[in-house]
């Protein structure tokens, strides 16, 4: 199953690393694009990456428990990199050697059939091995100003999910930066580089909601929109992305027991 799902696995869908390294320069660049910014991809493995007078050696582990589809996982992961690696270089991707960290399973054949370049079982550890001599073939789609954009990208993107521990703080920062409280929760996930279903599922492990945090967010700003300015009721509620006042009066008596005019009136004096 992990063999054949990569294979489908287009190199657009790795969202900002993918338009990245689709434009790197040469094999060279594409795997430091790759070892650099992996974690906007997915933050349940490690890869690191070594070169010396033969070979360029990228080795990847598991940084969680990965049992009982850890196979599957290795078989995604390593044949997807073994894709990027061949859009760069094409054919030359036969010499590199693909490093497996358990036995050979029951379709050990198929890992024949469907990677190119050596199969090795049993590894040490898992990762894949280039020579040297390889890195400096260049990408026909080679464009160093879409690599600079795209870096920049994947910098906020990894600025963001370093600065914040849990799943709903990273989602209050998408919503706050972009002062658009009608973001959906297939927009922020997509964002998150994750499924709508994946979000919501490591929300509740927070014991959080999406509309939850939505509904604090436009409180908070309420409230402070409120004390701090002159904006009209309807200005206010028009920023926080409701289509009429009166649905906003609605949801404040909800947060706050009286009207926003009465809120407002109240606090200031």
């Amino acid at each position: 199953l992990g063999l054949h799902f990569a294979e489908r696995i287009q190199l657009s869908s790795h969202g900002n690393l993918g338009f990245a390294v689709s434009h790197g320069v040469d094999l060279n660049e594409c795997l430091g694009l790759i070892s650099r910014y992996y974690q906007t991809r997915m933050q349940a493995i490690s890869i690191t990456s070594e070169l010396d007078e033969h070979a360029y050696t990228l080795t990847i582990s598991e940084t969680c428990d990965w049992q009982p589809i850890r196979s599957l996982l290795y078989e995604v992961l390593l044949a997807s990199l073994l894709n990027i690696i061949e859009f760069v270089i094409g054919k030359e991707v036969k010499r590199c050697t693909v490093y497996f960290p358990y036995s050979a399973p029951e379709w050990r054949e198929k890992y024949d059939e469907l990677l190119p370049g050596k199969v090795v079982f049993d590894s040490d550890s898992a990762g894949i091995t280039i020579p040297k001599e390889l890195l400096s073939i260049t990408s026909v789609t080679g464009n160093p100003r879409s690599v600079d954009f795209a870096r920049s990208q994947c910098d906020q993107e990894l600025t963001r999910l370093n600065q914040f521990s849990t799943v709903s703080e990273k989602v209050s920062s998408i919503i706050e930066d972009r002062h658009d409280y009608t973001i959906t929760i297939e927009e922020a996930a997509h964002t998150l580089n994750m499924s709508k279903s994946t979000l919501a599922r490591k929300l509740k492990v927070e014991d959080k909601s999406y509309s939850g945090i939505i509904s604090t967010l436009r409180q908070q700003q309420a409230e402070s929109l409120l004390l701090n300015t002159d904006s009209s009721i309807e200005s206010i509620a028009l920023s926080l992305g409701y289509d009429d006042a009166s649905n906003f009066n609605r949801s404040f008596k909800r947060w706050f027991k009286c009207s926003p005019a009465q809120f407002r009136s109240q606090h200031r004096s």
